[in-house]
């Protein structure tokens, strides 16, 4: 995803919000790995830690596997080989539901940042060319 301007608060996932990463792919060619970045605070600028709920969906849509993070105050966690890990084999044209499950107080900013980075050169030799594609904001995720 190509981005002319810099990431900020309004790409974060917010309190009962959601995001989606699209099109990403792991195979033996392209690994993907997901980044979590957590920049939640309180109204005096103290980090606060949150839990997030990822999703992997197929390129159907359909919910692969759900795996729940729980982040510290200001914690940057970087899943390499997230797919791998997770079992799944290989994937293409699959999406991310990023939800954060556990709100902060209301007096909070910030959000937790998710991009998928996929890296050309797996195990089969390629370009080791990146790409970042973070989460674009859906919406608020509906109430269980």
């Amino acid at each position: 995803c190509i981005r002319d301007r810099a990431l900020s608060d309004r790409d974060t996932v917010t309190a009962g919000g959601e995001g989606r990463v699209f099109g990403f792919t792991s195979d033996d060619r392209t690994r993907s790995n997901m980044i979590l970045q957590n920049t939640f605070a309180d109204a005096n600028g103290t980090l606060l830690p949150a839990t997030v709920d990822v999703e992997v969906l197929d390129r159907r849509g359909l919910a692969v596997h759900r795996q729940s993070y729980t982040l510290q105050a200001g914690e940057y966690l970087q899943h390499n080989g997230f797919i791998i890990d997770y079992g799944l084999g290989t994937i293409s044209g699959g999406a991310l539901r990023v939800v954060v499950v556990d709100p902060p107080p209301e007096t909070s900013s910030g959000g937790v940042l998710a991009v998928v980075s996929e890296v050309n050169g797996a195990d089969v030799d390629g370009t080791n060319d990146g790409r970042l594609m973070p989460a674009q904001v859906v919406g608020f995720a509906p109430s269980p």
